[in-house]
């Protein structure tokens, strides 16, 4: 900051001209910068040849000797200086440091009954008078009449506030005075000091905080043992961690054993040898299950099941016919979506219809994200798709401009859907590729993202409560021992977790509606429990409760 000095002379020798209005010069090194400020009307010459009528700011050689001079315009005199000099004679000082001078000229009163008021400016703001006469800034010295009470008032600029009065006058406050003889005010404004830096920006969010996953520990199971002529099917696992586990036999009787556990393992329900012509199709819910059952000679029902197994609702359907097999979607928001041919059904989680509506085309595959919005892809020559909005309303027909081929949608978080294209290659395992996404409701296909792309024969579910991708492996000959990879929202690795299990799989690991990882062992791992010389065989799933909860 400036240093004020005191004394009868004042100025520098100053590189470059000084006149109306402000002047600036470049500081080199071993220079101070010396400020001159002129109230009222009159010039401050400098013994350097410059002139300054305003403000004057200049660099200054350090050591230099300078005298500056007042010189009053017509009807003005000299009142004083302030800051850097004082009195009203000659000012002269040697320049060591940034100074500053005020020169004051005040306005010579027309009437000897007239007394003049100056005001002196230190620093940044703006002196008004009561009554009217002086507003310094630009009008800094006025006559008034004997006896006049004149009060001032002080506003400092921004980044500016006001220090006090001097002079006639003391004190923060309003300044009051009686003008009985000539008087002169000085007003000190100070700088605010630099308001504080900003905090600096939180780091950027972990995004693995939470995801990474643990060991996964010692799992618990559950084995059914039936004929050899049934199946095992994958299981399917509620909100709450309850497990829908079931065989189908189609040689003899066709018909289903689905058998319901808790998280323990504990059994709380069954459904025996329930006659079907089609394997059921379950999905889990917040609680309970729901899904599709196909009854000999019935046609197809809406089922749903409670935790326990008990059987809540079964609405009979005659869905339209067609040449292809029914599509099942679990709806994310609660019900499940079915396509039957070019018509597709939505169910509430109690198993009521909401709607059905016609299709452009025969379903390939069905689909419903994050915001229930339902997207149905067909294959009349080129592969379309067409969205039904969670309300029913039927979108356009739209050509993705894609070869027809078979393709799994899967949702993303928060909305849209990705397409996974499956293809056997040619033998009895598939082989998968990410290959595009949608926005949801959106009518064009972009490619799927790096991160997902460069992940092949792998499936996704959601994890953690859809804040996270679990990457699953494809049913695969090899090592039973099996890696989920956790994604974070933008394609970062959160880890791995491996999945320990003898011998050689070919069978699905999945992600239940809670987090809980289920998997199928292999017929050849069973410990199949038959009676001697019954031909049998026995279905083994094992979960690891809640694990990408």
């Amino acid at each position: 900051m400036a240093q004020r000095l005191t004394g009868v002379a004042a100025i520098a020798v100053l590189t470059a001209a000084c006149g109306p209005g402000t002047g600036s010069g470049n500081v080199g090194p071993g220079t101070q910068q010396v400020t001159v400020q002129v109230s009222g009307h009159g010039a401050v010459q400098l013994s350097t040849g410059q002139q300054c009528k305003d403000k004057c700011v200049v660099p200054v050689p350090n050591g230099t000797r300078v005298t500056a001079t007042a010189s009053p315009d017509g009807g003005w005199r000299f009142s004083g200086w302030s800051g850097s000099c004082g009195g009203s004679g000659a000012c002269q000082f040697t320049v060591d440091r940034d100074l500053e001078l005020d020169a004051a000229f005040a306005l010579v009163p027309t009437s000897p009954n007239q007394h003049a008021l100056t005001v002196a400016r230190n620093g940044s703001g703006t002196i008004r008078s009561s009554p009217a006469g002086i507003d310094c800034g630009s009008s800094c010295s006025a006559a008034f009449d004997d006896g006049t009470s004149v009060t001032l008032s002080a506003t400092p600029d921004q980044g500016w506030r006001f220090d006090g009065w001097s002079g006639a006058c003391s004190g923060s406050g309003d300044c009051s005075v009686v003008m009985n003889a000539d008087a002169t005010v000085t007003a000190t404004f100070v700088a605010e000091p630099p308001p504080p830096p900003p905090p600096p920006p939180p780091p950027p969010a972990e995004e693995c905080k939470g995801l990474a996953p643990p060991a996964p520990g010692t799992p618990n199971s559950f084995q059914m043992i039936a004929g050899t002529h049934w199946t095992c099917e994958r299981p399917s696992v509620d909100g709450s961690g309850n497990l829908a586990v079931w065989m189908t036999e189609f040689l003899d009787w066709p018909s289903n054993d689905i058998v319901f556990l808790d998280a323990a393992g504990t059994v709380k329900g069954n459904v025996k040898e329930y006659p079907v012509f089609q394997t059921t199709q379950l999905t889990g819910q917040i609680s309970g299950f729901e899904g599709l059952v196909y009854p000999v000679g019935q046609g197809v029902s809406t089922v749903v099941f409670a935790a326990d197994g008990n059987l809540q609702s079964s609405a009979p359907d005659t869905p339209p016919s067609s040449g292809t097999s029914p599509k099942l979607a679990e709806d994310p928001t609660g019900g499940v979506m079915a396509a039957f041919g070019a018509t597709l059904d939505a169910y509430d989680a109690s198993g009521a219809r909401r709607f059905r509506v016609q299709l452009a085309h025969d379903a390939a595959a069905l689909g419903v994200d994050r915001a229930g919005n339902a997207l149905v892809l067909s294959n009349p020559g080129s592969l379309h798709g067409q969205w039904v909005d969670h309300s029913g309303k039927v979108g356009p027909d739209f050509d993705l401009g894609v070869a027809a081929a078979s393709f799994e949608l899967y949702p993303r978080i928060g909305s849209g859907l990705f397409l996974l294209e499956v293809s056997s290659a040619g033998g009895l395992f598939q082989h998968t590729a990410w290959v595009y996404q949608l926005d949801s409701l959106a009518a064009a296909a972009t490619p799927a993202p790096d991160w997902l792309a460069s992940r092949p024969d792998r499936r996704l579910h959601m994890a953690h409560g859809g804040t996270a991708y679990a990457m699953l492996p494809i049913p695969a000959p090899g090592d039973c021992t099996k890696d989920i990879e956790v994604l974070a929202p933008s394609g970062k690795s959160c880890g791995s977790a491996k999945f320990q299990a003898p011998g050689s799989c070919a069978n699905f690991i999945d992600v239940g509606y809670d987090g809980t990882v289920v998997q199928q062992l292999p017929a050849g791992i069973d410990a199949p429990s038959c009676t001697p010389g019954e031909p049998c065989r026995s279905c083994t799933w094992r979960w690891w409760p809640g694990f990408f909860r």
